[in-house]
This record gives structure tokens, sequence and C-alpha cells, in this order.
């Protein structure tokens, strides 16, 4: 009689283990009277695709139809997703746009840019905070304090308790919110996390992350003009690519 509600499915497993955790799931549902839901801002109906589940099958939607044909609406008006026209970018390039972005547009709002790799993510964020904190690498004893700093840079190459820093900073600028700033991440932002921003980049990866990214620019609708630039990158030894997306 539970309720299993697997939130973010498009992420939860790999498609391949997808056919075993169903088996599973068919016999909680239909053994153990337990109701399953699947969630995600960004779905994938995996169940619909034979070549993962034989036989597919339909799942009813639980958002009535009026209420996704409105939000389709109100979606369109929160922001608009752009294709970055500058062609591949490599570390200067995407560093020189970003930095001109925040000091063209002082007053428009935080930017946030999400990088494949956690090597390109930090070499974007060292690059934008050399530029615009004025950070040295060799001489930390003059690093600005952090509520200072422009560029704020978040990854799982951070502690856990480095990361709850950074991320309770961002949300106190969000509730102060300070405009002309700029977070440098990896994909661990793209899901989980309450944060809003003016504009975003993302550098191509899937459609789901791009799906994702959405989620944190505009996030409540309270923003008007909100765009989210899809871009590409060349590996130049500081930009990586990562594996997946070769």
């Amino acid at each position: 009689g539970s309720v299993i509600f697997i939130d973010e499915t498009h992420a939860a497993l790999p498609a391949m283990m997808w056919p075993q955790a169903w088996c599973w799931l068919k016999v909680l549902a239909e053994e153990w009277k337990c109701r399953v839901v699947f969630a995600s801002g960004s779905m994938i109906r995996f169940w619909e695709d034979e070549a993962i589940i034989k036989p597919s099958v339909k799942l009813p939607e639980l958002t009535p139809l009026r209420v996704i044909s409105s939000n389709q609406e109100l979606e369109s008006d929160r922001l608009r997703i752009e294709k970055a026209e500058d062609g591949a970018l490599n570390c200067a390039n995407l560093s020189e746009r970003l930095a001109n972005h925040l000091m063209d547009c002082e007053k428009e709002g935080p930017v946030l840019c999400i990088l494949n790799t956690v090597q390109s993510a930090a070499g974007v964020a060292q690059a934008l905070a050399q530029r615009l904190d004025h950070f040295d690498p060799l001489a930390f004893d003059d690093e600005p304090e952090l509520a200072q700093r422009r560029v704020l840079h978040l990854s799982t190459a951070l502690s856990s308790s480095d990361r709850e820093l950074i991320i309770r900073e961002i949300e106190t600028r969000n509730t102060e919110h300070r405009e002309n700033w700029i977070l440098v991440a990896t994909s661990c932002v793209e899901a989980g996390v309450d944060l809003d921003f003016q504009t975003g980049y993302r550098e191509r990866c899937s459609v789901a992350s791009l799906i994702q990214t959405s989620g944190r620019v505009n996030r409540h609708s309270l923003r008007s003009g909100a765009v989210l630039f899809d871009f590409v990158t060349v590996e130049d030894g500081v930009l990586s690519q990562h594996p997946a997306f070769k």
C-alpha cells in the first residue's frame, strides 16, 4: 500500500538497468499494491520504448490537460532558449563572452554557466576570477571575501562543506536580489537545488540537461527577458570534452 515517488526519473538509472528495475516495480505494484509515480522536469517516457520495456506500456498522466496547457503558455513567457552563434568556444573566448555579458548588463541579474566536466568548470571559473575579481592563484592571502566576489564556482571536486558554503552564499544573493555576478558550475546544480538566475549558459550535451538547466533561469517567473544560451566548446588544454558526449 505504499506510494513510491521517483523524482528526476530521467536521471535515476542508466537505460540498460531499467528493464530489471521495471520487473521489480511491477512486483511491488501488482503483488504488494504499491503505487509508483514517475516524475521529472524533463520527462523521458522510457516505458513507451520497446527497446527498453517489452511490452511497452502507456501510463496515465497525473497532471490534468488544462494545467499542462496553461503551463506551456507560461513556459514560453518565462524564458527563451537560444543557440549561441559564436561557434565552438575555447576557454579564452568563453570567459571573454561571459565577462563582457556581465559588464554590458550590470543591472540585468546573475548569470549561470554550466560546463560538462569538472576541469572545464574550474578553468573557466579561474579565468573569470582573474579578470573580474583580480584573483591571483599564487597569492591566496590577497583573496577577496566570499561575499565580495563576482565569480563563484561549484562542482563535485569541492568538499561537501565547501559546496554547502557556496550554496548558502548563492541563496543569500538570491534573497537579497544581488545583480552582476556569475556562478560557473558543473551539472551538480541542474537538479535538486532552488537557485534562480537571470541568464544561463549551458555547454551542449543533452536535451534533458538543457531543460533541467532552464529550471534555474527565471525559476519563479519573477524576471523578464530571461535567456538560456546553448553553446559548444573545443578542447584547448583547459576545456575538456566529456567522454559521454563526444
